[in-house]
């Protein structure tokens, strides 16, 4: 496990890590709620115990930190889709900012998936602030329409078995 590896190296204290151990079935308890609202089966996920930083290049000093986010990566030439949770949202975060983020995490989620199974992948245009970045994703203008498009044909598809999403490149 990742978060037995960071304490290890002493990268976060023994105290932190078992404040997210106790506090995982919060977050399992949000993916699971986020299945049931939306008849979908949540992607595999994971607790990172660092907190990644982003840094804007459109205004002095404009730094985010992400405490979730989806990241699409290559395994054995398919593409997984993974959510990753923070380990300080998770030690930190009430029941509802979890579930929140849980659930903001899926719309991306779908969101990606959607844009993949209809070949629409082409890079947005830059944006120089992250207030830019994330207003201009379609999920964030508007979550309820990527909920409503479910319908749409997808590679997934309500009450479907399937965990991750796997497209072979």
């Amino acid at each position: 496990m990742l978060l037995d590896q960071a304490v290890a190296q002493e990268k976060i204290p023994r105290a932190i890590a078992k404040k997210v151990r106790l506090k995982m079935p919060t977050v399992e308890g949000a993916v699971s709620r986020v299945e049931v609202a939306s008849g979908l089966r949540y992607p595999p996920y994971y607790i990172e115990p660092i907190l990644p930083v982003s840094k804007g290049g459109g205004e002095y000093g404009q730094m985010g930190v992400l405490f979730a986010r989806v990241i699409p990566m290559t395994v054995t030439g398919s593409l997984l889709i993974l959510v990753q949770f923070t380990a300080a949202l998770v030690a930190y975060g009430t029941k509802a900012t979890i579930e929140a983020v849980a659930a903001h995490e899926f719309t991306h989620y779908v969101d990606l998936v959607r844009r993949l199974s209809t070949v629409n992948v082409s890079s947005d245009e830059a944006a120089t602030t992250l207030y830019e970045a994330h207003s201009r994703t379609p999920s964030a203008q508007s979550h309820q329409s990527s909920c409503s498009r479910r319908n749409h044909s997808s590679p997934l598809s309500a009450g479907s078995s399937r965990t991750t999403l796997q497209i072979p490149l």
